[in-house]
């Protein structure tokens, strides 16, 4: 199979980015906007996802007259070595992902559903079926991708709904949370969750046409935005900031609530599913994306060889961290620091060159 596959549409490119920058949902990421902005914390996902398909749409058009993907683009803006350091950056981003992802899902399943089964085994079994996924290529992630999407939404704006008896209204004030400034703040410094949208771009090839992608990541990241932060609006209303920034597992005990007769109880199990599902497809797209790249970079005619390799690698380094607490700050850790630079200063430089290079062009032809 060639690194470089076939032709995907709107519909695929939507569920490739939503699946890229959704499933942090399921785990203790909107727990980490509690911290930062309290009440306000459904804010703070809106501004991250605002401003990463900001940054994206200014990359893609400033190199929407360039040919190739990401790596083509960037060795003709600033030439092989300085590209080669990006390639290395985003193999590092997405397998670090894959890593994060992979420890966390597998501890979460444990916690949820699995509580007697060795850590080791669910680890490898997210791992074998996210590399089988890979395996099989990016199309059939996406299409997968595009198959649950919908149940996925379903699934929690129905979970949402029915927690309508446990809304506390004034568990939302003060509205502006710990300050308007700092939500601003902290909005612009989680937007570092959302780089994986760039994944689009590393990919560009494989869609139909640079407007399918633009149209994609608007749509895609657009829903996972608004899906994610309305779930956070709802958690604060249920639980309220104290007990809140407690909870493991937000959607999960938002789920385990709900109520529908006496003899339809425990309707959490299926939501476990549905996470499952996508925390795998979730996986499967960054393994393939760091394949991608590393193929990229070695110049191999296939990916397919090092799709095990890297994700037994991925369980060995997701086994390092003693428990799931270290797992959790090292996530905010990395998001922080190396996924912002990542979704800031590469993009800047890009943007940059891109538009001294167009200018000179035009430039030139007066």
């Amino acid at each position: 199979m060639s690194y470089r596959p076939g032709q995907m549409g709107i519909a695929e490119g939507t569920a490739l980015a939503f699946i890229l920058t959704f499933p942090r949902v399921f785990l203790t990421t909107p727990v980490s906007h509690l911290d930062n902005s309290a009440t306000l914390g459904w804010l703070s996902p809106l501004l991250a996802g605002i401003t990463a398909l900001g940054i994206f749409l200014l990359l893609h058009q400033a190199t929407s007259g360039f040919s190739g993907d990401i790596i083509n683009i960037s060795q003709q803006l600033l030439g092989k070595p300085a590209s080669w350091l990006i390639v290395f950056y985003g193999i590092f981003l997405f397998m670090s992902n894959v890593v994060l992802l992979l420890r966390q899902f597998a501890e979460n399943t444990l916690l949820t559903a699995l509580p007697s089964v060795e850590f080791a085994i669910v680890t490898l079994l997210y791992a074998a079926i996210a590399a089988i996924s890979a395996y099989l290529g990016i199309e059939v992630i996406a299409r997968a991708s595009y198959l649950i999407l919908p149940l996925i939404i379903v699934a929690i704006l129905l979970v949402l709904l029915l927690l309508y008896p446990y809304y506390q209204f004034y568990n939302l004030l003060p509205w502006q949370g710990n300050g308007i400034s700092k939500t601003i703040s902290a909005g612009f410094g989680s937007a570092g969750l959302e780089f994986a949208l760039f994944g689009l771009l590393v990919l560009r090839p494989a869609f139909q046409n640079n407007r399918t992608v633009r149209t994609s990541a608007v749509y895609g990241l657009g829903a996972s935005t608004v899906i994610v932060s309305i779930s956070i609006l709802v958690f604060i209303m249920v639980f309220g900031v104290a007990v809140g920034r407690e909870k493991v597992l937000p959607f999960f005990e938002m789920s385990r609530l709900v109520y529908l007769s006496r003899y339809l109880q425990r309707i959490e199990a299926l939501f476990i599913i549905i996470w499952v599902v996508a925390g795998i497809l979730g996986i499967s797209a960054n393994l393939y994306l760091t394949a991608y790249l590393f193929s990229r970079l070695f110049k191999l005619p296939s990916l397919r060889p090092i799709i095990p390799l890297l994700a037994i690698t991925a369980v060995e380094l997701a086994m390092i961290p003693s428990d799931v607490a270290s797992v959790i700050e090292l996530d905010r850790y990395m998001v922080t620091t190396y996924y912002r630079w990542g979704i800031y200063i590469i993009p800047a430089i890009l943007i940059t060159t891109a538009w001294f290079k167009k200018k000179k062009k035009v430039d030139a032809c007066r």
